[in-house]
């Protein structure tokens, strides 16, 4: 973009505000991993090292939370010369994809927990997963060649160059939503789709896919009206992402535990039985064969 039109937007008042938002942000995530501390330490740091979903809700909480202080540190950095710039953006867009790809793992592995360890399910969410990352990379090569900035570092992407970033951000979500919705469909017409698991799995992935959407809307708002009341919005991303990644995860864990007194066993298998109708049992292992499957919550 012409760096005329870029200077027009960097107003005395946007570094005050950038500072105001990222300490707020800061101390957002200071609050919410101290009050939910105990809880991770109860359902997080009791689970075997060999859980996937532990080390997801520890990169989440504590790589977001060291990333949002970066942020909030560099914001006093400033200025920079150009080539700084140019590599503070790039590291920006690789910073947060780190956040939001883990956040989709997560949603990957319950989708699949939910299609029984179908095979084809992870390697076609796997597909959308690698294609969103590969936008991401063709986007930072070809926006910081051409991108001008401030020296504060403010700069106006172009949004033909973001969009299909953009594209691919959201055709991923969509897969993953539609296979969530499509599931539910199927499971309310049967008796497994009906335990408070299983419902609880669905409702959280919808949701989650809302708020990650809503929050891919604000980002985009920026690229595409170009307003400086976006670039608050913006700034709000990275922290609300990270929030809401470690609760889909809390969230499974808590409601476990209010069960364990009614006995709720944290697997359910659903198959078919001799005679080919729908059936729900408690299993005795993971994913025992292709009849019948198990969803287990510590996989989730």
């Amino acid at each position: 973009m012409d760096p005329d039109i870029v200077a027009a937007f960097d107003e005395p008042w946007l570094p005050e505000a950038f500072a105001r938002n990222l300490l707020g942000g800061t101390s957002l995530l200071l609050w919410e991993t101290c009050i939910t501390f105990g809880s991770e330490v109860e359902f997080i740091w009791s689970k075997p090292n060999r859980s996937p979903i532990k080390w997801l809700y520890l990169w989440i909480r504590y790589y977001g939370l060291a990333v949002q202080i970066l942020f909030s540190i560099m914001i006093f950095r400033l200025p920079l010369p150009l080539e700084g710039c140019r590599t503070w953006y790039n590291a920006q867009f690789m910073l947060v994809q780190g956040l939001l790809s883990s956040i989709e793992l997560v949603l990957v592995i319950r989708v699949y927990a939910l299609y029984n360890c179908n095979k084809r399910v992870v390697l076609l969410m796997g597909v959308f997963l690698l294609s969103e990352i590969g936008a991401l990379f063709a986007a930072v090569l070809q926006n910081t060649s051409t991108m001008h900035f401030t020296p504060r570092c403010y700069t106006v992407p172009e949004p033909g160059l973001v969009m299909p970033y953009a594209a691919a951000m959201v055709a991923n979500h969509v897969v993953i939503i539609g296979l969530t919705l499509g599931k539910q469909f199927l499971g309310n017409r049967a008796v497994w789709g009906r335990t408070p698991l299983v419902q609880l799995i669905m409702r959280d992935g919808t949701l989650a896919f809302v708020f990650m959407f809503l929050l891919l809307c604000m980002s985009m708002a920026h690229f595409a009206v170009q307003i400086n009341a976006t670039f608050i919005l913006i700034i709000w991303f990275f922290p609300l992402m990270s929030l809401a990644g470690c609760r889909l995860i809390l969230n499974m864990h808590q409601f476990t535990a209010v069960r364990a007194s009614t006995r709720f066993t944290t697997n359910i298998i659903f198959g078919l039985d001799e005679n080919g109708s729908r059936s729900v049992s408690v299993p005795s292992s993971d994913c025992p064969s292709t009849r019948s499957n198990t969803l287990e919550l510590d996989q989730l």
